[in-house]
């Protein structure tokens, strides 16, 4: 999470259901609709249990007008997913990630976001999405397919 987004992050909502935690964090934009709804600008979801972070979602809706210029290598992804697991998962030592090419029916564009994928048992996938052109993880799914 870029250290940007951190320092503003002004709301937070905790709830739990079945034993896994639910945060929201977000920033909003100044105005409220007519229900007094706000607009995220950008927001983190997190679901975590006994084993860390479950699913985990970086939403950022100013993406288009932000631009690095810099896009990650392969390797540098690799290491940004490497380290995410470490510092969430109770269980990274067992998990191994690689890439893999994103389905065609997924939401995101390939070759803007890649796809690391691992399968730690038969029926089970985990996918984190990685935006190599921001250099940042914007989803990870750690939950049975």
């Amino acid at each position: 999470m870029p250290e940007k987004y951190l320092i503003q992050m002004n709301t937070a909502k905790i709830e739990t259901v079945d034993n896994v935690k639910f945060y929201m964090f977000g920033n909003y934009a100044s105005t409220q609709d007519k229900n007094g709804s706000y607009t995220y600008r950008y927001s983190i979801q997190i679901h975590s249990n006994d084993m860390g972070i479950k699913h985990f979602v970086f939403k950022n809706y100013e993406i288009s007008s932000e631009s690095t210029g810099n896009k990650l290598s392969d390797q540098q992804a690799q290491q940004l997913v490497d380290d995410f697991v470490k510092t969430y998962r109770k269980d990274a030592a067992q998990l191994s990630f690689q890439k893999e090419a994103i389905p065609t029916q997924h939401i995101y564009d390939p070759g803007h976001v890649e796809s690391w994928v691992a399968h730690p048992k038969q029926d089970v996938t985990f996918v984190i999405m990685v935006d190599v052109d921001k250099g940042q993880i914007i989803e990870a799914s750690f939950e049975r397919e």
